[in-house]
């Protein structure tokens, strides 16, 4: 079987119901490795998981568009003193990443959530540096932070609990496990 095959057996299973272990087993050996297919099932949140996390995922991409909205208007910020066009350009870069996160809430798409989690935890380490340099309103930052980044591991590891770090979950006999 070709890639193209095996997404599309893989989704007409999924719309059955078959579960994910079902579908491992009768996918596996083809064109993908069994680790990129194990990634591919994983990653897939299962619709009732959505249903019941729903207010939470919606509250991911308010504060992923809100994100975006104050990136662009620190890029414009940066760009003002040039020129109109720098500052347009600068806008849409800064934009960027909250726009694709924002994207990959609303799709389910569990790289989304792990680029907010790497993005989040790259920008924490200056909010802490800001505290142990005495600014004592980096607090609120650290605290919004914390609670931000607390609050979005949880949604990942409620939406997708096949995926532990960034790749799937084994059991203790080394085979992929799902839920």
């Amino acid at each position: 079987m070709d890639k193209k095959s095996i997404r599309k057996r893989m989704a007409e299973l999924r719309a059955q119901g078959v579960s994910k272990k079902e579908i491992f087993q009768e996918l596996k050996g083809g064109a993908y490795s069994d680790g990129r297919l194990a990634y591919l099932l994983a990653s897939k949140a299962d619709i009732g998981l959505v249903r019941a996390n729903k207010w939470k995922i919606r509250i991911m991409i308010t504060v992923a568009v809100i994100q975006m909205m104050l990136a662009f208007l620190v890029g414009w910020q940066v760009g003002e003193p040039v020129s109109t066009g720098y500052a347009l350009l600068g806008g849409l870069v800064a934009s960027v990443i909250p726009a694709l996160t924002a994207y990959g809430f609303i799709n389910h798409n569990v790289a989304a959530y792990n680029l907010f989690i790497v993005v989040s935890l790259f920008q924490y380490w200056i909010q802490v540096r800001d505290v142990m340099q005495g600014y004592n309103a980096a607090w609120v930052g650290v605290a919004f932070a914390t609670v931000m980044l607390t609050f979005v591991v949880y949604l990942r590891l409620r939406l997708f609990p096949e995926i532990r770090a960034i790749r799937p979950a084994k059991d203790a006999s080394g085979q992929y496990a799902f839920a």
